[in-house]
């Protein structure tokens, strides 16, 4: 008499989730931004750890947001909500003069730009609000930056580095 006996399968491990970071862009030489905000919240600003393109803020309620060159609000959207326990959020483009590069601003707050407005570096294009961004760790601005093949920038703290004399 013969015994069949069947193979017990065995569990091959799956390789651990790895996050890739996307393939980004670096700023080109010469090319730098203004501070967005006050210095001291640059310097408590975290840069995400999975992806350095995403510059993060916490904001005390009304502050004031500025624009990091001169250049157009190509678009504003209101209410954003993308994840279903997430806060509204709305966001700002602004399209560098020169029209190589734009900057997307991820704002709790109020917006105070329209599509369309040129405006000059250090305007006021936003008012921060008040909580913040849950997929942010409570942020309230979060800023990405893109070039003209929409290849997002690698961020980094020193790249803001004119001071607005306000």
């Amino acid at each position: 008499t013969s015994v069949a006996i069947t193979p017990v399968p065995t569990r091959v491990p799956l390789p651990p989730a790895v996050a890739v970071e996307p393939d980004m862009a670096e700023l080109p030489e010469g090319l730098t931004l203004a501070v967005p905000v006050g210095k001291e919240y640059l310097e408590k600003a975290i840069i995400d750890k999975e992806f350095s393109q995403v510059l993060s803020f916490f904001l005390p309620k009304d502050e004031p947001i500025r624009a990091v060159f001169s250049g157009q609000i190509t678009q504003v959207l209101l209410d954003q909500k993308p994840f279903p326990d997430d806060l509204p959020f709305n966001e700002i483009r602004l399209e560098n003069e020169d029209g190589k590069f734009w900057v997307s601003y991820v704002i709790v707050g109020e917006v105070l730009v329209q599509e369309g407005q040129s405006v000059a570096e250090g305007a006021i294009l936003a008012k921060a609000g008040e909580g913040g961004l849950n997929f942010r760790s409570g942020t309230n601005l979060s800023f990405w930056l893109h070039n003209k093949d929409n290849q997002i920038i690698k961020l980094s703290k020193e790249m803001f580095n004119r001071s607005l004399d306000l």
